[in-house]
C-alpha cells in the first residue's frame, strides 16, 4: 500500500520544520515514519524543485535550509517629515497582505512600535528595513546608526552599566520621553513575535520565545557600521492573538498593570543573586505595576539578603501589590519557604 497524499504532506512538513531549526531531515524523520530513506530522499527532492528547500554541498554531504521567497531592502532618511507609518506603507505592507489577520496584527504593531523607538530615540539620520519571507515565517530587520540603544539608556537613567539598563528595559515602562512615550513597545513586541533580539555595541537582548528571554555579550565585528540592529521573527502559521497578549498585562481601568521579572537577566550585571542592594535593582521602577511576576527560571541560587530585600521588605512597603512566584528550583523555593516563615512571625 502506496503512502496517502495526507502522509505525504505531514511528512514533508516535519522536514521543513526540521530544516528551519537547522537540524538534519533524515535520522528524526525516518525514526518517526516508517518510510525508506529512497522515499525521504524523494520528498525533500520535491520540496527543492518547488522552491521550499534548497540545499548545498554533494550528495554525501549535502545540507538543507529554507529559500526564501521574498527578500527586500529599504533605506528612509529619517526627516522630519516621515513617520513610522509611512514607512510601514512604503515598505512591509504589501508583501504580508496574504497572511493571516492575526500575524499582520502582529507585524504591523511590532513593526511601527520599533521604527518609532528609532525615529524618537535614536538620533540616526537614516534607517534600513530588511524583509526575508520563507515558507514558514517573516523575519524583519532594523538598522539605524545612531547613538546605540543600551548605551542611551544607562545614560538616560543613571545606571551603572549596559547589562543594568537591558534588565530595567526588560520590565516594561521604561522610556527616556515619558510624555511622548510609554515604554512597553519592547515589553509586548518580545511577547507577541516569535523570536525578537536587539543587538548595540556587543550586547544582545531578546527572546527565542516569550518564556526564553536572554541577555548576553557577543563579539562585535570591527566593520559593523550600525548602532542598533532589531530583529523580529513571526511564523506565518501563528496562532497568537494580539489582543490576548495586551489582555494578560493590562486591562480598560488600569492600562498596562502586569509585568513579569525575569530573574536571571539580574546575574548578567551583577553575577550573583545575594544582597540586598542587588535586588533593590530588581524591585526597581516596579512603581507602575499592580502584579508583579518573579520568574525564577535558570536561576540556581539566591542569597537570604536579597530574598528578604524582596519578599519581605519591599513587599511590606507595598501591600496593593500582589506578588507571584514562577519557575523557581526547590533551593530557590528553600530560600522563600524561610523568608516567608518569617514574615508571618
Amino acid at each position: 500500500m502506496g503512502i496517502s497524499r495526507e502522509k505525504k504532506l505531514i511528512i514533508q512538513e516535519f522536514m521543513i520544520k526540521l530544516i528551519s531549526e537547522k537540524k538534519n531531515p533524515y535520522n528524526d524523520t525516518l525514526s518517526l515514519f516508517n518510510i525508506s530513506r529512497q522515499t525521504l530522499t524523494k520528498y525533500l527532492k520535491e520540496l527543492e524543485e518547488n522552491g521550499v528547500i534548497e540545499s548545498t554541498g554533494g550528495k554525501t554531504r549535502k545540507k538543507y535550509s529554507l529559500k526564501n521567497i521574498d527578500e527586500k531592502k529599504f533605506e528612509f532618511d529619517l526627516t522630519s517629515d516621515i513617520n513610522e507609518d509611512i514607512i510601514y506603507e512604503k515598505s512591509i505592507k504589501s508583501h504580508i497582505d496574504n497572511l493571516k489577520e492575526n500575524v499582520k496584527d502582529i507585524l504591523h504593531y511590532a513593526f511601527t512600535e520599533m521604527v518609532n523607538n528609532v525615529i524618537d530615540h535614536s538620533g540616526s539620520e537614516k534607517i534600513v528595513i530588511i524583509f526575508v519571507q520563507n515558507f514558514i515565517e517573516i523575519q524583519i530587520v532594523i538598522l539605524d546608526y545612531g547613538y546605540g540603544i543600551f548605551k542611551k539608556i544607562m545614560k538616560d537613567h543613571n545606571l551603572q552599566n549596559e547589562e543594568e539598563a537591558i534588565f530595567q528595559l526588560s520590565k516594561g515602562k521604561l522610556t527616556s520621553d515619558r510624555i511622548n512615550h510609554s515604554g512597553e513597545g519592547i515589553f509586548f513586541t518580545s511577547r507577541a513575535c516569535d523570536g525578537f533580539s536587539i543587538l548595540s555595541k556587543g550586547k544582545a537582548f531578546g527572546s527565542k520565545d516569550e518564556r526564553d528571554i536572554f541577555l548576553r555579550s557577543f563579539n562585535s565585528d570591527k566593520q559593523i557600521t550600525y548602532s542598533t540592529l532589531v530583529g523580529l521573527r513571526v511564523e506565518k502559521n501563528s496562532n497568537k492573538d494580539l489582543t490576548d497578549i495586551f489582555n494578560r498585562f493590562s486591562d480598560v481601568e488600569t492600562g498596562f498593570y502586569k509585568t513579569e521579572i525575569k530573574i536571571k537577566l539580574a546575574e548578567e550585571f551583577s553575577s550573583s543573586l545575594m544582597s540586598r542592594s542587588q535586588a533593590k535593582r530588581v524591585t526597581s521602577g516596579l512603581k507602575a505595576f499592580k502584579h508583579i511576576i518573579f520568574d525564577f527560571k535558570d536561576v540556581r541560587i539566591i542569597g537570604q539578603g536579597f530574598a528578604d530585600e524582596i519578599f519581605r521588605v519591599y513587599k511590606n512597603a507595598n501591600p496593593d501589590k500582589k506578588i507571584f512566584i514562577q519557575n523557581a528550583n526547590p533551593k530557590v523555593q528553600l530560600m522563600l519557604n524561610h523568608i516567608n516563615q518569617n514574615n508571618q512571625s
